[in-house]
């Protein structure tokens, strides 16, 4: 998030434009204790802690599939 340089005097409009700001960057953020979905066009990427290989989680036709990278 690129913000730009905080006015030297209050000025309200450019604290309710940096609320806007923080408030839209912040409904991207993944969040605690909350489901996540995966939307189409994102991916869900795992690391094997063992090997260290990378893999692409996916589900294609109920089967749960590792694609590795």
């Amino acid at each position: 998030m690129n913000l730009p340089s905080a006015p030297v005097d209050y000025n309200l409009k450019d604290q309710s434009q940096l609320r806007r700001e923080i408030d839209a960057a912040d409904k991207l953020n993944r969040k605690k204790q909350q489901d996540v979905e995966v939307a189409r066009g994102e991916r869900l990427i795992m690391t094997d802690e063992v090997t260290g290989f990378r893999y692409v989680v996916s589900i294609q036709s109920g089967s749960l599939t590792l694609t590795a990278l």
